[in-house]
């Protein structure tokens, strides 16, 4: 199968979501033989290693609005360099996640008339992401913020034609497929994915001593430093809790967006707990610094099923975790995961305290037991099996 797979970064450069689960099914997909020509930014290009079937086709991207991930414009000029390419080797399929399927209406029926079946992912909803937006602007009003909410509300009702308007449609949660289905997406057109994880890479990881690991209680928060995350809330919530555990210890671990890591930053000192708070900024490997947290805290305004809980449960580790829709659905029956009200910073710091006087021996190995069928050689297979389906229709 020739796959044609449209983001804007693989990993390495970028460290997130999207990126992670473009780069794990691509090379599982080389692995059982396909050939993959995956449309990028040139930082990508320049960056990510070479594999054997493995194309990768830089997009230059003009007219940028937000230089750092300037998916709308990348994504009108990946569809359209799809077309031309397809011409020197015809595509079986393609594929892309979220805003990068943002280009794909202004060339549906090119697409079709080339006989290039398309599918397309969703990891939320705009209007999810402008809810939780709106949480974070309500409790810390910023331009960037505001403007972020804007532009996502003028993309709301154009996510009907970017993402049901494919062949097919994956999302990895509940909550997200609710969401589309309201959007008048035929429910049987959805199908649900998960995403995953590499559990020989985990394992190989968690092997190793808990090297640095700091006295006290290390609590550490894995991802995005952004305004969807949920990270203002953890900090406020840390700055009472330390206030009992003066030894305890916040790491919040990778890259943010824009100026928010800075504020965050600028947050901790104004609490005066910018000592026990370290944000690590972008970090090469994220699976590292599991090893050596007590509690993981994961306290997302939105999203659909996060990578770094499922690292979290592989890695062994008791979980705090918004209670959003899609993911309690996911996840509510495992006991080594405490839930609180995503935005509720008492709710959040009553979680933590129970957390700390109980032992999760016993609990944190079923959690382990669960995610072991979420490898990421079982997503890509269920990626392909989708595929091969929407080829067939």
């Amino acid at each position: 199968m020739h796959i044609a797979l449209i983001v804007t970064d693989l990993s390495p450069p970028r460290i997130g979501g999207i990126s992670k689960v473009a780069t794990e099914i691509t090379l599982c997909y080389l692995k059982e033989g396909h050939s993959v020509d995956v449309f990028c930014l040139e930082r990508t290009f320049h960056i990510f290693p070479k594999y054997e079937g493995l194309k990768l086709i830089p997009i230059d991207s003009p007219f940028q609005i937000y230089k750092d991930y300037p998916v709308v414009s990348f994504s009108i000029h990946a569809f359209n360099k799809i077309l031309k390419e397809h011409k020197k080797r015809k595509y079986d399929i393609s594929h892309a996640m979220n805003f990068n399927n943002f280009g794909m209406p202004f060339v549906r029926s090119q697409l079709r008339k080339a006989r290039i079946v398309h599918v397309s992912t969703a990891f939320e909803t705009t209007e999810m992401e402008i809810a939780a937006k709106w949480s974070e602007f309500k409790s810390k009003p910023t331009f960037h913020c505001f403007a972020q909410i804007v532009m996502e509300l003028f993309l709301a009702p154009w996510q009907k034609a970017y993402i049901g308007w494919a062949d097919i449609i994956t999302t990895e949660d509940g909550e997200t497929k609710r969401n589309l289905c309201l959007k008048g997406i035929p429910e049987d057109k959805i199908k649900l994915i998960p995403s995953g994880i590499d559990i020989n890479a985990i394992d190989q990881i968690a092997e190793q001593s808990k090297e640095n690991k700091n006295d006290g209680i290390s609590i550490v928060c894995p991802g995005r430093v952004d305004a969807r995350k949920g990270s203002q809330f953890l900090i406020k919530a840390f700055a009472s809790f330390s206030k009992k555990h003066p030894t305890a210890n916040l790491e919040f671990v990778g890259g943010g967006r824009g100026d928010y890591l800075e504020q965050m930053r600028g947050l901790a000192k104004v609490l005066g707990i910018d000592q026990k708070v370290n944000f690590t900024g972008r970090v090469e490997n994220i699976l590292e610094y599991y090893n050596k947290a007590d509690i993981i805290v994961i306290p997302s305004l939105s999203e659909g099923i996060p990578i770094t809980l499922q690292e979290a449960l592989a890695f062994r580790k008791p979980i705090l975790c918004s209670k959003l829709p899609g993911t309690f659905a996911y996840a509510s029956h495992i006991s080594s995961i405490y839930w609180f009200k995503p935005a509720d910073v008492n709710a959040l710091e009553e979680q933590l305290e129970k957390m700390c006087a109980k032992d999760f021996t016993e609990e944190v190995l079923q959690g382990r037991k669960f995610i072991e069928n979420y490898d990421w050689s079982h997503v890509a297979s269920e990626y392909l099996t989708i595929y091969e389906k929407a080829l067939k229709n």
